[in-house]
């Protein structure tokens, strides 16, 4: 029967430490990988969305989230959402007044539209996330996923 050591092991080599110090290399213990449950990783993967790129990045960045899969695949999507809308955005906003301009008048609002649509999408991606339902956007979501 072989039982478990509940001594710290080296960061370094990996032996048993027992003073705080490792006897073979002086090396420190190696801390302890903090855990994510479900439930958080649900939560924090509906943060990404709430604030587009800087919610993504942030989570990228802060640990012990950025080791997750499911957090980095919402906050690389969220990043590439946040920069394809704005990209959108501007195209559509720039076609909206050259139309505009040219005297048709019916497509004035055409980048109002475009914005309310994206509101009622980004509300739901944001819902969907925090009830931990994975939606994988069709051009963006295997980009994200690659990244993984």
């Amino acid at each position: 029967m072989t039982t478990k050591s509940t001594m710290p092991l080296c960061a370094y080599c990996g032996s048993s430490i027992d003073a705080g110090v490792c006897p073979i290399c002086g090396g420190t213990a190696a801390p302890p990988t903090p855990t994510v449950s479900e439930r958080t990783a649900n939560v924090v993967s509906a943060l990404c969305y709430v604030a587009l790129v800087a919610g993504g990045a942030l989570f990228l960045a802060w640990g012990p989230y950025d080791r997750h899969p499911k957090i980095r695949f919402h906050a690389y999507q969220s990043i590439f959402l946040g920069v394809s809308w704005v990209a959108i955005w501007f195209v559509f906003s720039a076609l909206s007044l050259a139309l505009h301009l040219a005297g048709i008048f019916f497509v004035a609002h055409l980048s109002t539209v475009l914005g309310m649509t994206f509101l009622v999408f980004w509300v739901y991606m944001i819902g969907n996330t925090y009830m931990g339902k994975e939606t994988i956007l069709p051009v963006i979501g295997p980009a994200a996923r690659r990244q993984v």
